[in-house]
């Protein structure tokens, strides 16, 4: 009389084999994950920058003689902005470099005509940066 064994489970290998590839996965997917939220908060970070330099832009066109703010906060104060933005991450304001040109304007005896605007990005310590005689920035490696 032979006895016929009656396997309704799994072995302890079959485990061992599922749980690997599960875990490669995750992995994977963990990965991914990471990459799509910093690439959204670079492109929140763009946004900001584009935001900033169309509340410029009108700031500029509104002076007399046409010229740009010594500071940001002179954009809240005027109107065209409602608050400056702050980074998706640290939630500083000042990530987010303006600088007046020439340097050394003061719109009294020398006029800010031009700007440059900068803020650090995720993406392999890039940053992104405009001008005021660009009509769209550019990300620097």
């Amino acid at each position: 009389m032979s006895y016929v064994r009656n396997r309704s489970g799994f072995s302890l290998i079959e485990i061992i084999v599922v749980i690997g590839i599960m875990a490669i996965l995750v992995g994977i997917g963990a990965t991914s994950y990471s990459g799509y939220i910093q690439r959204g908060r670079d492109d929140r970070r763009i946004i900001d920058v584009e935001m900033l330099r169309e509340a410029l832009e009108k700031y500029y066109s509104n002076q007399v003689g046409g010229f740009y703010p010594l500071d940001t906060s002179d954009l809240i104060v005027g109107g065209y902005m409602q608050r400056r933005p702050a980074d998706p991450v640290t939630n500083q304001q000042n990530a987010y470099r303006y600088t007046p040109l020439p340097v050394g304007c003061n719109n009294i005896t020398l006029y800010c005509s031009d700007y440059t605007l900068e803020v650090d990005l995720e993406r392999k310590g890039s940053q992104y940066a405009i001008s005021s005689n660009e009509i769209s920035g550019t990300i620097v490696p």
